[in-house]
């Protein structure tokens, strides 16, 4: 875990603690402020629900504030910690409380009907917070709404109704097993770097890619035909080109000027029981044919050790 993330978790749970820890007592100063005894009885148990209200509210304001950071799920774990604790100490306190008057309870009612509601009030509060904190400590940036135009559709289609395949319908239909790879079984912009930029040196942006199943065409239906756009540098090599000479089980030709992807991809080929040729224009011998071994095959393309992200 790096620095960044420890900080993300430990600033939220040790504030939410210092608060509940430190600020009970403030209910005689509320009291105090009171000038009847009705207001007084009102202040004093605003006071007693204040610092774990307080305390959710710092836990929920810091989750809001790491919106669109790369570790935000490290401070959806901080504020869990956080709250968890908060509600134990509650539970502690009122349990001393209750402890202490039990023997003055009558016959046949329980003591748990003496509980104070204005500390399980706010006890309330802080495991709400706790709760919005374990969706963020899953789904990361996703668990925040995005500001996104209402889809619009209807009858006739007037404004459209595509929309994305569902990713269980995809793993159907594009079989792992061996094809054109066409992305993988994964939403980027439901993955917890969907509010982050991608950076191909920087791991913590990756999220998911690289490390999910793929989705493979075998081109057994449709036209068989497909074009990728993307500009330089936009990982079409490493996201498509590379994966599929991996995959392809089939006959390959790759037109590779500065061959790149050759060398990658042959010997995986040949140990697949596939007959490569390489037309290198850069050997002696060029304009003959040089066979290497086994898979049909001629590459190229940027070589680079980090994944794309691809998606459906």
């Amino acid at each position: 875990m790096t620095a960044s993330k420890v900080f993300l978790a430990v600033i939220p749970a040790t504030t939410m603690i210092v608060v509940v820890v430190f600020m009970p007592g403030i209910e005689h100063w509320l009291a105090a402020l009171g000038k009847t005894a009705q207001a007084k009885l009102m202040l004093g148990r605003i006071g007693l629900a204040l610092p774990y209200a307080t305390g959710a509210a710092i836990g929920t304001i810091f989750l809001f504030a790491a919106n669109g950071a790369a570790g935000i799920k490290a401070a959806g774990w901080g504020v869990v910690s956080g709250s968890g604790v908060a509600i134990l100490i509650a539970l502690l306190r009122e349990g001393v409380r209750l402890a202490g008057i039990a023997g003055d309870i009558p016959k046949g009612q329980s003591v748990l009907g003496y509980a104070d509601p204005a500390t399980m009030l706010g006890a309330s509060t802080t495991f709400l917070a706790g709760v919005l904190a374990l969706r963020v400590a899953m789904k990361g940036n996703a668990a925040f709404a995005k500001a996104a135009p209402r889809r619009i559709g209807g009858k006739r289609a007037v404004h459209g109704e595509a929309d994305w395949m569902k990713v269980q319908e995809a793993a159907k239909l594009f079989l792992d097993p061996g094809g054109i790879v066409v992305g993988e079984r994964y939403r980027v912009d439901r993955d917890s770097v969907a509010a982050v930029s991608f950076r191909a040196d920087d791991p913590s942006t990756w999220g998911a890619g690289g490390k999910s199943p793929l989705l493979c065409f075998d081109g057994s239906f449709g036209s068989s035909h497909g074009i990728v756009f993307a500009g330089s540098g936009g990982f079409k090599t490493t996201s498509v080109t590379v994966p599929t000479a991996l995959k392809w089980g089939g006959g390959f030709v790759v037109l590779d000027p500065s061959s790149e992807v050759a060398p990658m991809v042959s010997e995986h080929r040949r140990k697949a029981g596939r007959k490569v040729i390489i037309l290198d224009p850069s050997a002696s011998g060029v304009g003959s044919t040089r066979s290497t071994g086994s898979g049909n095959m001629a590459a190229r393309k940027k070589r680079t050790s980090s994944p794309s992200r691809p998606g459906l």
